[in-house]
């Protein structure tokens, strides 16, 4: 017989532990080493990020009224309480095919590359429109397509409020990224707006991410961005909830998977705030925010580890209350996406709806302490940015005198250099990089960003480049071992990883030889940098001797660590460079390359 244990009694066997107990533990363990710099994460948003929270931890009571509060309930029997649309890119030449086959095939939503020449006839043919929410990125004349597309639903089957989807359309952000985009915003409303379910105007906060923004600049800028907005259209003579209802919001999900839940519950909360302060009357729930994976988290290289990325992405844009999610094809950067990854991605939505059940709950996270923190801080930090921006004359001013692009382009520099520096890990680039894949050359200069305009960019793109110019060159690395022990191994592979992340191939010296024989194999080894590895005080006893003996040698010699105090009378012995956890791998192989292509 089944004994019945209470909630209350099962927890009564575990007493309560308070926050006080937990650091007393954590100090403990960490036997005299300073709490803060040992364990608070400073995040590049801006603010502190503990190891643990607790119920002490009280979150900003904002916070808690929005749970629950992201999805509405579907009204189609069978569908879980968090439903999100599986949304997919048509790129194919027949644009109509693939839309019936990705249909046929698990996607629920849709978006085309469109011009004023489209036929909509032709290219929505058997596309059940009551089902299948279309989104259009419109080149050209937008109110030319926009007169044919609303004569295209007018004669459909299709009541007008069961039509969804929207324009892909954000003016202020093709100035941005350097085009222009001339439109009447308030035409663009009036041809669409009986269609009360589709939006006219879709604000691109996922641009402000691939240039390389924080979470706390993507919040912030898009605030900003929707106020212009509201201002320029009210003041043209819509009502603000004619406005509200008609606007949608693009983000992309990033790979600080915690951090982009809370920046989507974030941005529903903030963008909740705003239309609130101008009456507009929509509830959290009415906000719609379509997601797509990150571009500035995928690499060239290695490009199956992009499907893992996809796929937490995903997680985290659905986790976070996104009502549509995009899954790039994996290799996007590769060029035209092949049938297979397109296969993939457009099922990264279905697994985890169909064996993951992401959807049978609300708002799973809801009451998670560590997301409540993050989102609290989230929210202060972009509302004020939002508020500094505001005081300044607001968005078009702010980008006008320069000062949204020299922001971004601070915060991608330094993530760049963080990468650089592999204290960003990036499996596959700047860690465990795979050295048997080639990959034709390719230009990757238009993915390091620019500071004139908010263009893409992608966190390994310097290293990819360097990797390029390193395989053309067919640079070789000796790795010597400086007698045994785990400090050899671990600094061995450490060099292993540094060089071969630049591309460069890697040989490891045999172990356990004496350091005679293992400097003359180092000699013999005919490449063009030799790496000593070794515990340092092997290297105070021993590596001025190497040095004497590798000097006839034509590489160049660099040793794994950092020890200043012998700098000055190892270089006099001929050592090239240190090589350490601060040495930035960009930066040194770019000097490498360019002294060996002097020297040649």
């Amino acid at each position: 017989m089944e004994k019945e244990i209470s909630k209350k009694g099962l927890l009564a066997e575990f007493p309560p532990v308070s926050k006080e107990v937990w650091m007393t533990k954590v100090k403990e363990d960490l036997k005299g080493q300073d709490f803060e710099k040992r364990l608070v994460y400073q995040a590049i948003e801006g603010f502190k990020v503990a190891p643990f929270y607790t119920a002490e931890d009280s979150a900003n009571p904002l916070i808690k009224t929005y749970e629950n509060s992201g999805n509405l309930i579907p009204e189609i029997p069978g569908l879980g309480y968090r439903h999100w649309n599986n949304t997919v890119k048509i790129t194919d030449v027949n644009p109509n095919k693939e839309a019936l086959a990705v249909l046929n095939a698990g996607a629920e939503a849709l978006v085309f590359e469109v011009t004023e020449q489209t036929d909509v006839t032709t290219l929505l043919k058997d596309v059940l429109l009551a089902y299948c929410p279309v989104w259009f990125e419109v080149k050209g004349d937008v109110l030319g397509f926009a007169e044919k597309l609303s004569a295209y639903f007018a004669a459909s089957e299709t009541a007008a409020s069961d039509i969804k989807g929207g324009l892909i359309l954000d003016p202020l952000m093709q100035q941005a990224k350097g085009s222009s985009l001339a439109i009447e915003l308030k035409d663009l409303f009036e041809i669409l707006g009986s269609y009360s379910s589709f939006k006219v105007l879709t604000i691109d906060i996922a641009a402000y991410h691939n240039a390389g923004a924080t979470a706390v600049q993507e919040l912030g800028f898009g605030l900003a961005q929707l106020v212009q907005y509201m201002d320029d259209l009210t003041e043209a003579g819509l009502s603000s909830k004619d406005i509200a209802e008609k606007v949608a919001f693009n983000m992309a999900s990033g790979g600080n998977y915690f951090m982009e839940i809370a920046k989507f519950k974030a941005m529903r909360i903030l963008a909740h705030q705003i239309f609130a302060a101008y009456q507009a009357g929509l509830k959290p729930e009415d906000i719609w925010i379509n997601a797509e994976t990150s571009y500035w988290t995928k690499s060239l290289f290695d490009s199956y580890n992009n499907m893992l990325r996809n796929t937490t992405e995903a997680m985290a844009a659905i986790l976070g209350g996104a009502n549509a999610v995009l899954v790039h094809p994996h290799d996007q950067v590769l060029g035209l996406p092949s049938t297979f990854s397109k296969r993939i991605s457009r099922n990264v939505s279905t697994i985890l709806r169909e064996e993951s059940y992401l959807d049978k709950v609300m708002d799973p996270t809801a009451g998670t302490y560590l997301l409540e923190q993050l989102i609290d801080s989230l929210v202060k930090n972009a509302w004020q940015l939002f508020e500094e921006v505001e005081a300044g004359g607001g968005w078009l001013e702010h980008w006008s005198s320069g000062k949204i692009m020299a922001a971004i382009a601070n915060t991608r520099a330094e993530k760049h250099f963080k990468i650089h520096l592999r204290k960003d890990s990036v499996i596959g680039a700047n860690q465990y990089p795979s050295m048997n894949e080639s990959i034709s050359e390719k230009e990757v200069n238009a993915d390091f960003g620019q500071n004139q305009y908010l263009t893409a960019a992608r966190a390994t793109a310097y290293l990819e480049h360097l990797r390029m110019q390193s395989t053309q060159q067919t640079l070789k690395v000796h790795l010597l071992l400086m007698g045994q022990g785990p400090m050899v191994k671990a600094r061995a592979g450490f060099a292993t990883n540094f060089f071969e992340s630049m591309g460069v191939k890697v040989t490891l010296g045999k172990d356990g030889l004496d350091l005679s024989k293992a400097s003359q194999e180092a000699k013999s080894a005919n490449v063009d940098l030799i790496v000593l590895c070794g515990a340092d005080e092997t290297y105070q006893s021993d590596a001025l001797s190497v040095l004497e003996t590798l000097k006839d040698s034509k590489a160049k010699i660099c040793l794994a660590g950092n020890l200043p105090d012998l700098k000055g009378s190892l270089e006099d012995k001929g050592l090239y460079r240190f090589i350490h956890r601060d040495t930035d791998v960009v930066t040194f192989g770019q000097e490498l390359l360019s002294e060996l292509s002097y020297e040649a």
